[in-house]
């Protein structure tokens, strides 16, 4: 008897341990994680290799790829990863992975993150890597897509690039604008914007050469057209067809954030891309999640204390200057910080001012409700920003030629605030305008709301009464709450609303003025605050120089009406109110 009963232990200890390895996939020694062609025939789906490569840095986008690529239908794919704790963590989550990393390392290394001095590998190295998914592929005869981690598939392309078989490869373009009025490739002037790291590449295996010709560098493809087809360019001395995926379908960052190309033509992209966005991987990450594209864990849906939103006040006056605005009629002239130069006119610093003040406007609402959600322990959600004039690298006329931005428009939040630096700082946390129409968050956010109304001090005391809370039903509440004179009384007025989930204020942007600091403004350099405000704002760019030496940059101020503060980490310490000063 004695004996059955140890045996009965041993063998329900016996099942409790395969159930345990059965949860989490083993991981096996690195030789296993080599890409062999074996690997690709099991990974590809329809004779077609979906690859992406990520690295410890990039590791979370893996997942959000893999995660959207399976919503579009792309089931089968594969990452490589180009460090051994990337491959440990894809190969533990499930996910199909091969070692982009030098033969040789330790599996023990492998389980660590890397070094805070870890760095993402250069472009010439990640051209390398996928000439030799390329070359191993290709030569077990399977098409090719590669794409960038920060992609995001809305649907399966398959059967688009299945209808242009007469091109060996096919790649996305970073041009402004559409060069058709259909969706089929564009036409060779969008050429000019190819690189073969941006976006998605394609290569369709309708030639042995690609298998023996290919650059060791990718680099900038040069490009031409050919007699073969008006949408199909020869490339490497027109040993192969290229052709370029059009941008209504294919989009960039600039055609899917911002001037929202594909929404407005009523189409739904195959991809989009992260490209020409600002902040690091941290904005690009916000912007995806602003679109409802970013998969957060739960908790990041389900905050504990609370969400605090405000209505943004947004007076029709600061719109005005640029609602009849177009600048598309100015060609490619830009906005020019001189009257004396050809095309410039004081008419464009009016602009540009006008467009700081829009936005600052709306960034002292932020700095305001920044500082009541600290107060009340809540996160807050961001409302959408509106801005005057495009941003980008270069000098314009407000926006990007071609691009027939209509202005105003709803800008990204990383075009006026630094998103990686807000990222870093947990007293504020922050979430995506969108945020309460992901479908992602819980219902008992959403069910659980509450409207505060702010009423200006009155000049007088008035008689004592109810002026709290009016209950409107079980889980919505309906607050009148009184110009408080600091961050404590105003969360003591709100105490008896903890238990509802989302606060917003009605009148916060009008009355935001009201709303005063933990310290006096004698005091204003101790405040803690300050120091974040000073690295939150991000730069507009740019108007063109009139004189030589001049810059044509202008820096967005969270403390623009504070005099005496060393505003921003670019800034002097300023005697005077603020002012447009290019290059400031």
């Amino acid at each position: 008897m004695l004996f059955r009963w140890h045996t009965y232990i041993l063998l329900m200890l016996c099942l409790i341990s395969l159930w345990l390895m059965l949860q989490e996939p083993e991981f096996l020694p690195a030789d296993e994680y080599l890409l062999t062609d074996e690997l690709v025939l099991r990974a590809a789906m329809d004779r077609t290799l979906a690859v992406i490569f990520v690295d410890a840095v990039t590791l979370d986008w893996a997942f959000n790829w893999v995660a959207h690529s399976k919503r579009a239908g792309m089931t089968k794919h594969l990452v490589g990863a180009r460090d051994g704790y990337s491959l440990y963590k894809l190969v533990k989550a499930g996910v199909p992975a091969f070692a982009a990393v030098t033969e040789g390392t330790s599996v023990e290394s492998w389980k660590s993150p890397p070094s805070n001095d870890f760095e993402s590998q250069s472009a010439d190295e990640i051209a390398r890597e996928r000439i030799q998914v390329l070359d191993t592929a290709l030569k077990a005869g399977v098409d090719v897509l590669i794409s960038d981690s920060d992609t995001v598939w809305l649907k399966n392309p398959l059967r688009y690039f299945a209808n242009h078989v007469s091109a060996d490869l096919l790649v996305s373009s970073a041009a402004h604008a559409p060069t058709t009025n259909d969706t089929g490739l564009e036409l060779p002037e969008a050429g000019f914007a190819f690189r073969s790291y941006s976006g998605v590449l394609t290569w369709a295996l309708t030639a042995m050469t690609w298998q023996v010709h290919y650059p060791v560098d990718l680099g900038v493809l040069y490009v031409r057209a050919t007699p073969a087809s008006s949408r199909l360019f020869g490339i490497f001395e027109d040993v192969a067809l290229l052709g370029l995926l059009p941008v209504t379908l294919f989009c960039g960052g600039h055609h899917y954030f911002v001037t929202k190309l594909p929404q407005q033509r009523q189409l739904e992209p195959f991809v989009v891309h992260t490209s020409f966005t600002f902040g690091g991987l941290q904005g690009r990450r916000h912007r995806l999640r602003e679109a409802t594209l970013w998969e957060d864990p739960p908790e990041y849906y389900n905050n504990p204390m609370g969400y605090l939103t405000f209505e943004m006040d947004l007076p029709p006056e600061l719109l005005l200057p640029f609602e009849n605005y177009y600048p598309d009629e100015r060609a490619s002239r830009p906005l020019t910080n001189a009257a004396s130069e050809e095309g410039g006119s004081t008419d464009d610093v009016a602009l540009v001012r006008a467009h700081m003040d829009l936005v600052w406007h709306q960034v002292k609402q932020i700095r305001r409700a920044a500082q009541l959600a600290y107060g009340l322990g809540r996160v807050l959600i961001l409302p959408p920003l509106m801005c005057g004039l495009d941003r980008w690298w270069f000098p314009h006329a407000g926006a990007l030629p071609e691009s027939h931005l209509r202005l105003p428009f709803s800008c990204p939040l990383d075009h006026v605030v630094n998103v990686q630096f807000w990222e870093e700082e947990p007293r504020v946390r922050f979430r995506e305008h969108s945020f309460l129409a992901n479908p992602r968050t819980p219902a008992r956010v959403l069910e659980s709301f509450g409207t505060v109304h702010v009423k200006p001090r009155p000049a007088a005391p008035e008689p004592e009464g109810p002026k709290d809370v009016a209950v409107m039903n079980r889980r919505h509440i309906d607050n009148v709450l009184e110009m408080p004179s600091s961050v404590e009384n105003a969360h003591r007025q709100l105490r008896e609303s903890q238990a509802i989930k989302v606060l917003r204020f009605k009148e916060l942007g009008q009355a935001s003025e009201d709303f005063a600091w933990e310290t006096n403004e004698e005091d204003v350099g101790k405040d803690p605050f300050n120091r974040w405000f000073e690295r939150l704002g991000s730069t507009w760019c740019c108007i063109k120089p009139g004189l030589r030496g001049q810059l044509g940059h202008v820096h967005y101020d969270f403390l623009r009406d504070r005099i005496g503060t060393n505003h921003s980490q670019w800034k002097i310490f300023r005697q005077d109110p603020w002012d447009l000063h290019f290059g400031d």
